[in-house]
C-alpha cells in the first residue's frame, strides 16, 4: 500500500520534471534530465515490485521516447545518456529475473539499444572531430568506449551528493 502510494507521487513528480523542461534554460537543463532519470529508475523499481517488468519496460520506452527530441548541449554526451537509460533497464531485468523466475523479459533488447546509442556516439565524436580538427592524430583518442565527458562526470558527482 505505501509502495503504491510511492508509485503514484513519484509518477507525479516525473510528469512535472518532464512538463517542465519546455521552460528550462540550457545550463538548468542536464540537471532537469538527471531528476528524470533518478526519477524512472525508481519507477521502475516499483512497478517491477509491484506490478511486473514489462510494465517497468513500458516506462523506460515512453521516457526514451520523450527525451530523445531534448539533445542539450552535446549530441555524444546526450548518446551516453540515452544509451545509459537502457544500461540501467537491462541491469535492473537481468537482476529480477536472478531473484524470481517466473516473469522473464528479454533483457537483450535494451543491451543491444544501449551498443546501438554507443556506436552512435562514437560516430558523432568522429564526425565533430573531423570538422574541426581534421587531419590531427590526437583528436580521435576522445572517441573510445568508457571515455567520460565533462557530463558524465557532472553526473556522478551529483550522484554521490545523493
Amino acid at each position: 500500500r505505501e509502495r503504491a502510494a510511492a508509485l503514484k507521487q513519484l509518477l507525479l513528480s516525473y510528469s512535472e520534471v518532464c512538463d517542465g523542461v519546455g521552460h528550462v534554460v540550457v545550463e538548468r537543463f542536464r540537471e532537469f534530465k538527471r531528476v528524470a532519470e533518478l526519477l524512472n529508475v525508481k519507477i521502475c523499481l516499483l512497478l517491477m515490485q509491484l506490478t511486473s517488468p514489462h510494465d517497468a519496460q513500458q516506462q523506460v520506452f515512453r521516457h526514451v521516447n520523450f527525451w530523445k527530441i531534448f539533445q542539450g548541449d552535446s549530441l555524444a554526451s546526450h548518446l551516453a545518456w540515452m544509451s545509459r537509460q537502457h544500461f540501467i533497464l537491462a541491469k535492473l531485468l537481468e537482476e529480477a529475473e536472478a531473484t524470481d523466475r517466473t516473469s522473464r523479459i528479454d533483457s537483450g533488447i535494451h543491451w543491444e539499444a544501449c551498443a546501438r546509442l554507443l556506436l552512435e556516439r562514437k560516430q558523432a565524436l568522429l564526425q565533430s572531430t573531423s570538422e574541426r580538427q581534421r587531419g590531427e592524430q590526437g583528436a580521435e583518442a576522445s572517441v573510445y568506449w568508457g571515455q567520460r565527458d565533462a557530463e558524465e562526470m557532472e553526473n556522478e558527482e551529483m550522484e554521490r551528493r545523493t
